[in-house]
């Protein structure tokens, strides 16, 4: 009887295994090697001396290791998305391909409808908006408040309408909306709070970590963030009870990986939102290697934070006095 190869990865989600691997072509030692100049770039002899170093080891690797088998939704995103639940006192943490995916998880919650009015501010970035126009609903703008730049809650009340489903508070630059009004606002209308935190990953407002306050808050994991996972990625949490056993089937088509699915045939499933049920169109599941590279980021992350408040300290410091500049209190 042949061995079958460690590298002969099989799917284990299925009554009966199939005769053959489920995965695509592995990676081989040469295109480790361009991954590998490709993170750490750089010229000259000592460069080129350095790298022929780190292809021998690699082409020594080949010859014992064995491939990962699962690169995509494995047991690395898994982990990484209990280190963000423990880092955010979460326990709903969905780890996607950008913080849009997670807009649009949240708003098919909502059963957003052509018509319906969402609240955003007057200052944001295009994700935040761009399902609602999508799909027909519409758009009404809150006034800011002028020291954050964040949306102003006293006028986001004066624009609540019988057609409003949604307010969504986008935390500019990381410095959080006021968002207890907002909280009350949405409790006394019977309206979902979506926040935008793609730029507040680690933001506190009140003592309390962003993620843990609204009914869904989506944070951004792009290259331009504080905080990356390989220049893409995004965290969608919940305090919806409900909807957290859907988060995962929400993430891919609405298809449930968690235990065995008969004779490999898959149903596409509605998923219930807040006014019936929904489909999920859209496959925003990430990679372990995305994983990887958070979780190293997370382990370092209040030191990246430090620096980060460090330097704003200090041109707080140089600004004061100059009238022209009128600086975020931290």
């Amino acid at each position: 009887m042949t061995k079958k190869k460690s590298s002969d990865f099989r799917y284990n989600t299925g009554e009966t295994k199939v005769p053959w691997a489920a995965v695509g072509e592995n990676y081989n030692a040469k295109d480790l090697k361009q991954v590998v100049r490709f993170l750490m770039q750089g010229e000259g002899d000592a460069y080129q001396a350095a790298m022929s170093a780190v292809d021998q080891s690699i082409d020594a690797l080949g010859k014992i290791a064995t491939p990962p088998g699962k690169l995509s939704l494995g047991s690395h995103v898994e982990a990484c998305e209990r280190e963000v639940n423990a880092y955010l006192g979460t326990d709903s943490a969905l780890f996607v391909t950008n913080a849009t995916a997670g807009f649009e998880i949240a708003y098919k919650y909502a059963n957003l409808q052509v018509g319906d009015e969402v609240i955003v501010p007057a200052i944001t970035f295009v994700a935040t908006m761009a399902y609602p126009v999508s799909i027909g609903a519409k758009l009404v703008f809150a006034d800011l408040d002028p020291l954050t730049l964040n949306m102003d809650p006293k006028d986001v009340e004066k624009k609540i309408t019988s057609k409003t489903k949604m307010i969504v508070p986008v935390h500019l630059g990381g410095y959080p909306v006021d968002m207890d009004p907002i909280m009350e606002l949405a409790k006394k209308h019977d309206l979902v709070v979506l926040e935008d935190a793609a730029h507040a990953f680690g933001t506190s407002y009140k003592g309390r970590k962003i993620g843990t306050i609204a009914d869904f808050t989506a944070f951004s994991l792009h290259e331009v963030k504080n905080c990356t996972s390989f220049g893409e990625g995004g965290i969608l949490t919940t305090n919806v009870d409900a909807f957290k056993g859907e988060m995962s089937r929400a993430r891919f088509l609405g298809l449930d990986f968690s235990g065995k699915i008969k004779d490999w045939l898959y149903d596409i499933t509605a998923i219930q939102g807040k006014y019936g049920p929904f489909v999920a169109s859209n496959n925003a599941s990430t990679t372990e290697l995305q994983a990887i590279g958070l979780s190293c980021q997370l382990k370092r992350y209040d030191k990246i934070l430090a620096e980060r408040r460090g330097a704003a300290e200090y041109l707080n410091r140089r600004f004061a006095g100059n009238d022209a500049i009128l600086s975020q209190p931290l």
